[in-house]
């Protein structure tokens, strides 16, 4: 590759994170897990690791909630339960 086409698909990278930052669904950090202990599905940071928003359904549409406090702090700890024991549910 020429240094043309690296820095456009670096430019398009940045500029995909960049759009989709708005959304919670950002396919880039972002990985989407279902949990087995309540069938929720979450998204998972994949650097980090952290639990960060749950699927819910509100008026009548499915959403991105984020979450914070005990809420995050449970939903970590099935995930991490399920990661240690190496279930897949989807």
């Amino acid at each position: 590759m020429t240094m043309n086409k690296k820095q456009l698909i670096v430019a398009l990278v940045l500029v995909l994170m960049i759009a989709s930052s708005s959304y919670a669904e950002n396919i880039l950090e972002y990985k989407r897990v279902v949990l087995c202990a309540n069938h929720m599905t979450v998204l998972v940071n994949r650097l980090t690791g952290k639990v960060r928003y749950k699927y819910v359904l509100y008026n009548r549409r499915k959403i991105w909630v984020l979450l914070n406090g005990t809420e995050q702090a449970q939903y970590q700890s099935m995930y991490e339960a399920q990661v240690k024991l190496k279930m897949v549910c989807h």
